[in-house]
């Protein structure tokens, strides 16, 4: 496979959100899987879009500025009213391990920032 600045991008991410006190290691890459119960509750992680950002046309397209989207999906089964309470506490986590390092990590990473969420 070659060494794609996405992938690497993933990879870092999918390692920041491991072994959160909510989820642990039930960290997933993709969109589907079957998830049995014990892997529960858990996050997907998985690649969205992926913008190049505009210049104006001042460049010659040497490099080109992507914002990309990096899509983590929190899967909860709860039996009791507080799902909303479980998966709030998951964005909490997530948000503070992707906060602690912005770039990830990575030099040619400026900056992350959380997105919007929803229900599904």
């Amino acid at each position: 496979m070659a060494d794609s600045r996405a992938e690497n991008i993933i990879t870092a991410i999918v390692t920041a959100v491991t072994s959160l006190d909510t989820t642990g290691a039930n960290v997933f890459r993709g969109r589907v899987y079957e998830l049995p119960e014990t892997s529960l509750p858990c996050l997907c992680v998985y690649l969205g879009f992926d913008n190049p950002r505009s210049d104006g046309g001042s460049s010659s397209w040497i490099y080109i500025d992507s914002d990309l989207t990096i899509n983590i999906e929190a899967v909860v089964k709860d039996s009791s009213a507080q799902v909303d309470t479980t998966l709030n506490q998951i964005r909490y986590e997530v948000g503070q391990a992707l906060q602690a390092d912005i770039t990830q990590g990575l030099a040619y990473v400026m900056n992350t920032t959380e997105g919007p969420a929803g229900v599904t």
